[in-house]
């Protein structure tokens, strides 16, 4: 998110709240569109997912903030084996009409580095908001308010090690590009060349899930593709994402996505 535009915006417009609101996505529930009909901010307070914004796709964790332009489109969908996720959406409207648009272009995101002070803001501002009172309302608008000036913070923190961080994203390019080769922990550290509970913490921390359920994760993706997309036999596709053992593969697979393989087949070849 450019901290230069969330200057302009704050120095520059008058806002008003359209609407705050608290959301929950359940694990495995089928994919969820949302119409956004103003510009609006989504926190996310807890649980993994994915967000698609006009196209492009971000995976979610405690603590994303994204920023869309009104009268987009984003879709929301919960990995089966994951946590519920639960976020806020803030929707607001410039009552000047000089609010500048974003450079980033229709969305853009960041990380939040104090989400419990974020989430007490938001929850007081979702309180407040649900109240028919004028007072309320202005509150609502006043801890709006508080709540940009905290992103806004967020450009001057350096929260974490940027360099370990930069490691982190080198394994996770690693992992999307060599998920069929046989990958550990401890090889996923020295990639990085940090230390291994330091790596895992850091992982964790900055991804919302640890480096092996996040191969794991990629591994289940490319093998449900595999299914629907070719002909290869389960042995195949088991051998094609880094399992030689295709029992293991199968209950991994089962424990992802809530059916086998073979059955998962059954069911896309029937649909």
């Amino acid at each position: 998110m450019n901290r230069s535009w969330l200057i302009d915006r704050l120095g520059q417009a008058s806002f008003s709240l359209v609407g705050v609101f608290n959301t929950v996505e359940e694990p495995g529930a089928e994919q969820h569109a949302y119409a956004v009909p103003a510009s609006c901010f989504v926190y996310v307070r807890g649980g993994i997912g994915e967000f698609c914004f006009d196209g492009s796709y971000y995976e979610a964790s405690r603590g994303s903030v994204f920023h869309m332009e009104a009268d987009r489109r984003m879709t929301v969908s919960v990995p089966r084996d994951s946590m519920p996720l639960e976020f806020y959406m803030i929707l607001y409207s410039d009552a000047s009409g000089e609010m500048p648009t974003d450079p980033e272009g229709s969305h853009s995101f960041l990380n939040a580095a104090d989400v419990e002070g974020d989430v007490q803001v938001l929850e007081d501002m979702l309180h407040n908001w649900n109240k028919p009172g004028k007072i309320e309302q202005f509150r609502s608008k006043a801890l709006f308010y508080t709540f940009l000036s905290r992103l806004l913070a967020y450009g001057e923190e350096v929260c974490q090690d940027r360099e370990a961080l930069q490691a982190v994203e080198r394994t996770k390019e690693y992992m999307q590009q060599h998920y069929m080769k046989p990958i550990s922990l401890q090889s996923l550290a020295e990639l990085a060349n940090l230390s291994v509970g330091y790596y895992a913490t850091l992982f964790k921390n900055h991804v919302g899930m640890s480096p092996i359920d996040y191969l794991i994760r990629i591994r289940m993706q490319r093998a449900k593709q595999m299914l629907v997309t070719s002909r290869a036999s389960l042995k195949d596709i088991s051998h094609l994402v880094g399992y030689q053992d295709v029992y293991y593969f199968s209950r991994s697979f089962k424990k992802h996505f809530g059916l086998s393989p073979s059955r998962f087949s059954k069911r896309e070849y029937e649909a």
